[in-house]
């Protein structure tokens, strides 16, 4: 899952002016990220409910699926 922040990222496909990228900060992002996972390990919540709701990865259409590789 990708939460994208201010410093490196351009606009995602659910924010395309960036306006909530711009305002994202590493810590904002490791904290809600922390956060998820705990809800995720938990059971609360299932992976590709939270990835298709807050990820800004392309793969969140796909509930977080980005397939697999084969070195």
């Amino acid at each position: 899952m990708e939460i994208r922040r201010r410093s490196w990222c351009k606009p995602s496909w659910k924010d395309p002016e960036g306006r909530v990228i711009s305002n994202t900060t590493r810590d904002a992002a490791v904290s809600q990220l922390k956060s998820l996972r705990d809800d995720i390990v938990s059971g609360e919540a299932k992976f590709d409910v939270i990835a298709s709701h807050y990820s800004d990865c392309s793969s969140a259409k796909r509930g977080g699926d980005i397939g697999y590789e084969t070195d």
